[in-house]
């Protein structure tokens, strides 16, 4: 083999053995955030973590990684086939390249977080714990409104109500607030829909997020529930 040819074969050799440990430094960085993000956000499961940006060595070298996904399924823990997964994107993520490597993390800084739960109505309805609430669903048209039956007592029989409510979010919760309600697709009278209205509203409150990062927007999808959550200049702990 000519001096040439080995020259290409060492550079060859030399490409793969470095691609290998980029590839090797990049799963012990997304091994030692999953851990941090689990016991921050005590979550009951380990979360999946992708590290992207290539050659990752770089950004170890830099001490900064440009970005990261996170992503936990079944957040609430229903074991529903359809459960709720919550997808969260770091940008801008502090690790000591002596942490990564000796698997030392205990303290990680996030200049930004911004992510998104969705919650499928299934989910949403029983993690509601409410009783008598079935048939959630959007409304047609309508990007902050739910519909569902819930059983009430009109004149001492049990009928299903249809309850049209808004969907907000307040202190981390979604919360489903009535604003109209019929039975029999007419209205009921003045005092029972008042009383229907007056407690026929619940909150979920969303768990498994890190420390510090705040629900800032919900939006109702033919499907399910989108929550969007955020955070600027955080700090995970161990």
């Amino acid at each position: 083999m000519g001096g040439p040819a080995r020259l290409l074969v060492a550079v060859g050799v030399l490409g793969v053995v470095g691609f290998g440990a980029d590839r090797l430094a990049a799963h012990a960085a997304a091994d030692r955030i999953a851990t941090t993000v689990q016991s921050d956000a005590h979550l009951s499961h380990r979360p999946g973590v992708t590290v992207g940006g290539f050659p990752f060595l770089v950004q170890v070298v830099k001490r900064r990684y440009d970005h990261i996904e996170v992503t936990v399924n079944d957040l609430f823990e229903s074991g529903q086939r359809q459960s709720t997964v919550l997808r969260l994107e770091f940008a801008g993520v502090h690790i000591a390249a002596t942490d990564v490597l000796n698997g030392g993390v205990h303290h990680i800084a996030v200049d930004k977080v911004t992510g998104v739960a969705a919650i499928p109505f299934a989910d949403l309805q029983t993690a509601a714990h409410v009783v008598g609430l079935s048939q959630l669903s959007a409304v047609r048209g309508s990007t902050n409104e739910v519909r569902f039956t819930e059983a009430i007592s009109v004149a001492g029989t049990k009928v299903d109500a249809q309850i049209t409510a808004r969907v907000t979010v307040a202190n981390g919760s979604v919360v489903v607030t009535a604003r109209d309600v019929v039975a029999g697709g007419t209205p009921l009278p003045a005092a029972i829909t008042s009383s229907v209205l007056s407690r026929a509203a619940f909150s979920v409150k969303l768990p498994g997020l890190p420390a510090g990062v705040q629900v800032s927007g919900v939006t109702v999808t033919p499907t399910d529930v989108l929550v969007s959550v955020s955070a600027t200049r955080l700090v995970l702990t161990r």
